[in-house]
């Protein structure tokens, strides 16, 4: 019932509904008239048994979890309306979640298809891990994200100020994650038998979207 009453519900929050239902403090650093539409990116990861098979280890690898794993993408727009991306394969890095998601492609038909303001393409906040600003330049949206540090150097004041903006804004998709991990099944994943993945992914779908309508939310 609820993935059902899920494919009748928008994507995204609209642009209006964005800016008139976020918390006001948002409105210190971004214009609810003409300012960009704003959606934070992140991951996380519900945990898989080990395979024996090779090539399935390889594929549900994840280095930075040091486990099995399906990886989690999580879209969260300002307004704290929260979507969960399909699960992918916990080998797959940063890019090739938002590429086999096709999360750009759909966002860029959401915008177009929000009549009242079809002009403002999204504004999306990644993590240091992504690297898709050509790709988002494609579909006409931007990236923002935290400098990186090459060779272990240190930042100079420009970028520590830009890291720490681009911290405060991301700190709200923190919270995100931690409401769409509430869930006992999926904090604890299929670690003792690989239950049917089919399942999993409609699990996941259906709590994210569940979330969007749990009291007391996450502003």
């Amino acid at each position: 019932m609820e993935l059902k009453c899920r494919t009748q519900w928008p994507m995204c929050a609209s642009y209006d509904e964005d800016a008139k239902f976020r918390n006001s403090d948002w409105n210190n650093h971004f214009d609810p008239n003409n300012g960009p539409r704003i959606v934070m990116h992140d991951t996380s990861n519900i945990p898989l048994p080990q395979p024996s098979s090779g090539d399935l280890n390889r594929a549900l690898y994840n280095k930075y979890y040091s486990m099995c794993c399906a990886k989690a993408g999580i879209a969260v727009q300002l307004c704290c309306w929260t979507y969960g991306l399909p699960l992918v394969a916990g080998h797959s890095d940063d890019n090739q979640q938002i590429e086999q998601t096709r999360m750009l492609q759909l966002q860029k038909l959401f915008s177009n298809n929000d009549s009242k303001r079809s002009d403002k393409d999204f504004f999306n906040i990644f993590d240091k891990g992504c690297h898709l600003l050509l790709e988002a330049l494609k579909h006409d949206q931007q990236c923002w994200q935290p400098s990186r540090s090459k060779d272990g150097k240190q930042f100079g004041r420009e970028k520590v100020l830009h890291t720490g903006c681009v911290a405060v804004v991301r700190s709200g998709n923190e919270r995100g994650v931690k409401r769409c991990k509430l869930s006992w099944f999926l904090k604890r994943g299929c670690v003792d038998q690989l239950w049917d993945i089919d399942f999993l992914c409609d699990v996941w779908e259906a709590f994210t979207f569940r979330v969007n309508f749990m009291k007391n939310n996450f502003q």
